[in-house]
């Protein structure tokens, strides 16, 4: 089922994947996996098994001791991965 949806995460891990040996080229390299990290994603397509997976990695569960109640939180750096669970 996630090999249907394409990975947020593709161009670093193609980066990452043919990492350089030379450290000039490293140098580089890095300066381009610190620009991808700080763009935005592109939207993504979701769904129940996109937010359980979401959830899994960035969700916490919080319940109350003083009443009776149950909270569930996501966060992320980028809006984008939210607005699409949204």
């Amino acid at each position: 089922l996630m090999t249907q949806v394409r990975s947020i995460k593709q161009e670093q891990l193609k980066l990452a994947a043919t990492w350089p040996v030379s450290q000039l080229r490293r140098r580089d390299a890095s300066a381009a996996m610190r620009n991808l990290n700080a763009s935005c994603p592109p939207q993504v397509p979701c769904g129940w098994p996109y937010v359980a997976g979401f959830f899994d990695a960035e969700g916490c569960i919080s319940i109350s001791s003083r009443c009776a109640s149950l909270e569930l939180y996501i966060s992320q750096k980028h809006r984008a991965p939210l607005d699409g669970v949204a």
